[in-house]
């Protein structure tokens, strides 16, 4: 990315714990320490001290915590500012945009706790200008599709960016190419067609992007099992599903859960995804809140400030 021009942070990679240490130590902290392989969503710890940013590299790299995604390791400075996430679906030479969104990625309230696969989501960004919004689609995800072309790939599929608005302007973190989650949730319920055809753009439909959307915003809330990110048990009864399905502009969505003697069970770490569609945030922050209210499981976690940031926006 830094060779393409692409608004990143500067970054050491490492695949031998020794020299990975040494930098740590020089560089110091505030610093992040990420597993370069797939960890489910966990593999990014936001090192604020020395001590966690050490206990980190430790346990990636020689606990092996997520066994072969940590043997890589990638040490990158902080960033300060908002992270918001960038989707597009692409045909090989151009993109769609989706919907900025941003989600909500720390365990506990106030942005606390360990980081999880995603606790919530809304879309789109009230402090996000058009402006901004276009700069951040032509400096992220266009001139990420120019340099894989001069690399002599024609991408097609869906590209997601996490990205981090800084004082100097958009910083990419990383690159993904699949659809974020729980962001596509959110986007289902803000769509106005099925997001089936939607994907069809990558098979060269053509599509508005101006005329793609609802009013209103769309707000996605995980409700997870106690104890996650860390241990946690399955197999628990879940009650209330049927009953928040019913209500207006409500969609529940499941991830960890099966069916067990005719009873819906918990069967991972995120559990439900409830997802509210409102005329504004306010709306439809308090349909996902009222809906949740209506499910229940031993244990259920979920946290209760999902769009604060957008809620303080919105205000303004």
């Amino acid at each position: 990315m830094t060779n393409a021009g692409i608004p990143t942070a500067q970054h050491q990679t490492f695949n031998d714990y020794a020299k990975a240490k040494a930098y740590l130590e020089k560089h110091g902290a505030p610093i992040v320490v990420k597993a370069d392989g797939n960890a489910a969503g966990k593999g990014a710890i936001v090192a604020l001290d020395m001590n966690t940013a050490q206990e980190a590299l430790q346990q990636m790299m020689v606990d092996r915590i997520f066994g072969a995604a940590g043997d890589i390791v990638v040490l990158e400075d902080y960033l300060e500012g908002d992270e918001i996430g960038a989707t597009a679906i692409c045909n090989g030479t151009s993109f769609l945009p989706l919907a900025l969104s941003q989600d909500h990625k720390r365990a506990l309230d106030n942005d606390k706790g360990l980081n999880t696969g995603g606790m919530g989501v809304f879309t789109p960004l009230p402090f996000v200008d058009a402006a901004t919004s276009e700069n951040i689609y032509q400096q992220v995800i266009a001139a990420t599709l120019n340099a894989m072309q001069n690399a002599g790939i024609n991408f097609t599929g869906v590209l997601y960016s996490n990205i981090m608005l800084t004082a100097k302007g958009p910083m990419i973190i990383e690159h993904n190419t699949r659809f974020g989650d729980p962001e596509t949730q959110a986007f289902m319920l803000l769509m106005k067609e099925d997001i089936l055809n939607v994907l069809e753009f990558a098979n060269g439909r053509q599509i508005d992007p101006k005329n793609l959307w609802h009013p209103g915003s769309a707000v996605s809330l995980t409700l997870a099992s106690g104890g996650y990110p860390g241990g946690y048990r399955s197999g628990i009864p879940i009650t209330g599903v049927e009953e928040a399905n019913k209500l207006d502009q409500v969609q529940v969505f499941h991830a960890g859960t099966a069916m067990k003697d005719d009873q819906l069970v918990t069967a991972g770490g995120r559990v439900l995804s409830v997802v509210a569609h409102g005329n504004s945030l306010h709306e439809a922050v308090d349909r996902v809140y009222e809906a949740a209210r209506y499910i229940s499981f031993d244990g259920i976690h979920y946290r209760k400030d999902i769009a604060h940031r957008g809620l303080e926006a919105s205000k303004k």
